[in-house]
């Protein structure tokens, strides 16, 4: 009995008339409707911005062991035989390069050569070292007379060729 007199005590109280608040009870269940507050105009914010997704990478041997050096071997050269990080060939026992190397790994590389490459074609010795900031290649050639040989990265294909067949 002495519940319900504070409960209508406290429905009484809920429409209590305020300068601020409406003067009428307001229809909770009713749908919200737009509201202008000055000259602006209530409106929805846009929708956020939809997440993509990247394309995914081309995937390559980690490791380039390229080299233009006349003391590289070339798969097109006679012989051209590899295991997996070996390579070898046969060139041309004269030429720019008779004896020479060059290597490279990551931030430095070196080379030397001693050939047909001086004026009139006469013989030219030359080496050069050099550092440069990192990049992802390493190997070294050597070349002594028509033998030249190479250590590559065992990541490039092929990995097994024999006198130019390739196996693997």
């Amino acid at each position: 009995f002495g519940s319900s007199r504070i409960f209508l005590l406290e429905a009484s109280l809920c429409f209590v008339p305020h300068p601020l608040l409406p003067q009428q009870p307001t229809n909770m269940a009713a749908t919200p409707a737009q509201q202008i507050i000055g000259e602006q105009m209530d409106v929805e914010t846009p929708a956020p911005k939809q997440v993509q997704m990247m394309t995914e990478g081309q995937h390559s041997a980690a490791i380039d062991s390229s080299s233009s050096h006349p003391a590289a071997s070339k798969d097109s050269e006679a012989l051209f035989s590899k295991l997996l990080c070996w390579q070898c060939s046969i060139g041309e026992p004269l030429g720019q390069a008779i004896c020479g190397e060059h290597g490279f790994c990551f931030c430095c590389e070196m080379q030397s050569e001693c050939g047909l490459g001086g004026k009139s074609g006469c013989l030219k010795c030359t080496a050069t070292e050099e550092l440069f900031p990192p990049e992802a290649r390493c190997a070294f050639f050597s070349k002594w007379f028509c033998i030249k040989c190479g250590l590559v990265s065992p990541l490039e294909k092929p990995f097994l060729v024999v006198a130019k067949k390739t196996i693997a």
